[in-house]
C-alpha cells in the first residue's frame, strides 16, 4: 500500500525531523527569489507590486538571505537522500550556481539540467525585450549507492500554461505530467519521494500515480487543502498529517 505523509509547518523545523528517514528521491519547486526580480521589470507601480508579494514564500530581503535559505534546506535534503539518490529542482536559471556549486562540495555530480519551455508563455511587460519561456530543471546525483543505468530523456520539455481541471490556486503549479515522468525516471516501484515545498502536491500526486510513497510538507492551509483534495486523502492510502 502507498503511504503519503503530510506534514504542515515551516520547511526548516520539518526536515530535521527526516534525518532518519530513507529518501530515495527529491523534487521540488522552491522559492527562488524570482518576484523581487519581477517587480524590478514593472514600470506600472513596481513598489506595489513588491509589497503584495512581500508575504509571500517567494520573497527574501537581499541575496544573502536568499542564499543562506538555500544552503539550509539542501543541508537537510543532501543528508536524508540516500546514497547514489537524486535530486531533482526547479531554480532560476541566473542562479543555478547557488544549488550546483554547494552540492559539487559535497561530491554531488551533475547529471544535466531540463528546459521546461512554456509554449504560450504571458506576454511580457514592455520593458521586457526577451520574453522569459523556460526554467530549468537542475538534476544531480549523491555519491554511492549503485550505478544502474537510467533509461535516457530529453533535455528539454514542450507544453502549454496550465489549465482545465488540473489547475489550482497555487501560483506556480507544474504539471503532474512532468514530475511523474521524472519520478519513474528516477525511482523504483515502492521507492520513497521528498518535496519540501509541496506546494498544489503535485508531487504526491504524481508518486500514486507512479505507486511511490510521499513525503511532502507544506505550510499554507489553504494548499493542505488542495492537496489532500487532489490527493483523495484518506481513501486506499496509508496517510499520516502532522502539524508541527
Amino acid at each position: 500500500m502507498i503511504k503519503l505523509r503530510l506534514f504542515k509547518g515551516d520547511v526548516m523545523d520539518i526536515l530535521p525531523l527526516l534525518l532518519n528517514e530513507r529518501i530515495d528521491f527529491v523534487i521540488t519547486d522552491p522559492p527562488f527569489a524570482i518576484y523581487k526580480d519581477m517587480a524590478g521589470r514593472r514600470r506600472s507601480n513596481p513598489e506595489k507590486y513588491k509589497r503584495e508579494y512581500s508575504e509571500l514564500w517567494d520573497y527574501f530581503k537581499s541575496e544573502s538571505e536568499f542564499e543562506i535559505f538555500t544552503h539550509r534546506w539542501l543541508d537537510y535534503v543532501k543528508t536524508i537522500l540516500k546514497p547514489g539518490g537524486f535530486i531533482a529542482t526547479y531554480f532560476d536559471k541566473y542562479k543555478i550556481n547557488v544549488v550546483t556549486d554547494y552540492l559539487e562540495k559535497y561530491d554531488f555530480k551533475a547529471v544535466g539540467i531540463i528546459a521546461d519551455i512554456v509554449q504560450n508563455p504571458v506576454p511580457p511587460p514592455p520593458s521586457v525585450i526577451i520574453n522569459d519561456t523556460w526554467t530549468p530543471i537542475i538534476v544531480m546525483r549523491k555519491p554511492g549507492g549503485n550505478t544502474n543505468k537510467k533509461k535516457p530523456i530529453k533535455d528539454h520539455i514542450l507544453r502549454y500554461i496550465l489549465n482545465g481541471t488540473e489547475r489550482t490556486e497555487h501560483p506556480t503549479q507544474k504539471p503532474v505530467s512532468i514530475f511523474y515522468n521524472l519520478i519513474n525516471t528516477f525511482t523504483a516501484e515502492g521507492d520513497t519521494v521528498l518535496d519540501p515545498f509541496l506546494g498544489s502536491g503535485t508531487a504526491m500526486v504524481a508518486s500514486i500515480k507512479a505507486g511511490r510513497n510521499c513525503i511532502g510538507i507544506e505550510k499554507n492551509e489553504k494548499y493542505i487543502d488542495i492537496i489532500k483534495d487532489r490527493v483523495q486523502w484518506g481513501k486506499g492510502f496509508d496517510i499520516s498529517y502532522e502539524i508541527i
